[in-house]
């Protein structure tokens, strides 16, 4: 018997279950599960990394070179462009002291003039294309960036344009998954993560793309 053409999907925790919150999503309403149901005839491996930069993806990423897939579904980019009040250095120094509630109420304010984000443009772009190098034979499909809204807009300032921005270079370089004009009523109330139904629209996205 013929042996399954496989895909992979490499995710930050967009991709992983949500056990907690209203916006629950239990492993069989993923978009990773929905898309192996539909596609039963392909070996779909699934690596999920939770807050994972596009530095870490690639870092696992490399494990799974020689696997040769046939698609590489990548899903990445809040994590790296979203504002930040500190470095990664810093909150690691904040957090080891329990000080945060210190900086807490000027968080806000921090994002909005220190421009700080845990991946910068440039280190993203080439990043991004040291990962999709590991598959050259791969078709090599990501996700957008889920669009931004007013609430989050407020909650964080600057993430739209950063959304835009990161979308931008993801779209040059990969088989872009559009997602700007995703319906708000399938993204979680954190505004970054899917519900049940927005895993249900991506998965018929990329079920798409899959064909």
């Amino acid at each position: 018997m013929d042996s399954k053409e496989l895909a992979l999907f490499i995710t930050d925790s967009i991709g992983l279950p949500r056990s907690r919150g209203k916006d629950k999503v239990s492993l069989d309403e993923t978009y990773i599960h929905l898309t192996k149901a539909k596609r039963p005839d392909l070996e779909i491996i699934h690596i999920g990394v939770p807050a994972g930069t596009i530095t870490e993806l690639h870092r696992v990423a490399e494990y799974y070179q020689s696997s040769a897939p046939k698609y590489v579904v990548l899903q990445v980019g809040i994590v790296d462009c979203a504002p930040r009040a500190l470095g990664i250095f810093e909150f690691e120094i904040i957090k080891r002291f329990h000080v945060y509630r210190v900086i807490k109420p000027f968080a806000r304010l921090l994002r909005k003039y220190r421009y700080i984000c845990y991946t910068k443009p440039a280190k993203f772009e080439e990043t991004l294309i040291q990962l999709k190098g590991l598959f050259e034979e791969s078709i090599f499909i990501a996700s957008g960036i889920l669009p931004s809204c007013r609430e989050y807009e407020q909650a964080v300032p600057s993430v739209t344009s950063r959304i835009e921005e990161f979308n931008s270079i993801i779209q040059r370089h990969t088989v872009f998954i559009d997602n700007r004009s995703f319906p708000r009523d399938g993204i979680a109330d954190d505004f970054h993560h899917l519900n049940v139904h927005g895993n249900q629209l991506l998965a018929d996205k990329i079920l798409v793309h899959l064909e």
